[in-house]
């Protein structure tokens, strides 16, 4: 988590894999809410591949 500072996150071209990787994370930790939350957020964003998409929103359903 000490990688991913905002500086690396917003320049990276993978960004989107590491906001996946972060909700990842935050879901084995047991914040399912937070894990959620990320995913929705990928989901809800226009930049967004769409297979990460499609991941993202079977983990929420996973979570719910």
């Amino acid at each position: 988590m000490s990688y991913l500072t905002d500086d690396r996150m917003r320049d990276s071209n993978f960004k989107y894999l590491f906001n996946e990787l972060i909700s990842f994370k935050k879901l084995i930790l047991g914040k399912n809410e937070e894990s959620k939350k990320n995913f929705q957020n990928l989901i809800d964003n226009p930049d967004v591949p769409l297979e990460i998409k499609i991941r993202a929103n079977k983990f929420i359903e996973i979570i719910n």
